[in-house]
């Protein structure tokens, strides 16, 4: 399993008008992730995991500052590409700070896994889910455009689109792209500023300047309970 290094991550709403004046400032600084294979950006498709309880869910509702998730994401350039592989990632969040663990697993052992129904498979040697059994909860499904920097090359930006969620089934991919359950107005974006040790000031300052308030928020926990809520 792959140790990512700590970084820190602030999250936003932001309109149409905002993400142009966005882009606008930051094309000079700021490019699209070299690893795109498009000049657009790629869909995200996540599995998370939990207990029966929703231990995981439940402990960022609470706002509990140790606090960490498991999901299976993959990257598609298109909605109806093939998948390859998957990431297991392991989010560890105290405080302020995240830790990522990754792991790399092939389609063909996911799928073994997932008809299996025996997750144990996925998570060996894995600390964080050593004492209870974690099960496939929600999927969530969007649309990311990525952007780094050879100035500021310990920051990333991403822009969010579409965010769909839908409860975990076999072959939701299908099912959670046709039933547009949105879990933000279509029309807000989400806009995470990820970085490690600092953010620097000429950053914070763009931010400012364009009156936006950071939130709170997870695509794993506010989307399950829009789906609750909404019974999708």
């Amino acid at each position: 399993m792959r140790y990512n290094f700590k970084r820190y991550e602030k999250k936003f709403l932001i309109n149409s008008i905002q993400e142009r004046k966005l882009k606008e400032i930051f094309k000079k600084t700021f490019f699209k992730d070299s690893s795109i294979k498009s000049n657009k950006g790629y869909y995200c498709l996540s599995i998370y995991f939990d207990d029966t309880d929703m231990s995981l869910m439940n402990a960022k509702v609470e706002g509990l500052k140790d606090r960490f998730k498991i999901r299976l994401r993959a990257y598609l350039n298109q909605v109806n590409d093939d998948i390859k592989y998957w990431n297991l990632e392991i989010k560890n969040k105290k405080n302020s700070s995240v830790i990522k663990k990754k792991k790399k697993i092939e389609n063909k052992d996911f799928e073994r896994i997932m008809k299996s129904q025996n997750y144990n498979l996925l998570f060996k040697n894995i600390f964080e889910t050593t004492f209870k059994f974690y099960k496939p909860t929600y999927v969530t499904f969007y649309f990311r455009e990525a952007f780094e920097s050879k100035i500021f090359d310990h920051c990333r930006i991403t822009i969010d689109n579409n965010i769909l969620c839908e409860k975990y089934f076999p072959n939701v991919l299908k099912k959670i792209s046709q039933k547009r359950n949105y879990i933000l107005d279509p029309r807000q974006k989400l806009l995470e500023v990820k970085y490690s040790s600092f953010l620097p000031n000429s950053i914070s300052e763009i931010l400012r300047s364009l009156d936006l308030d950071q939130i709170t928020f997870s695509k794993y926990v506010d989307g399950a309970i829009a789906v609750q809520n909404n019974n999708f």
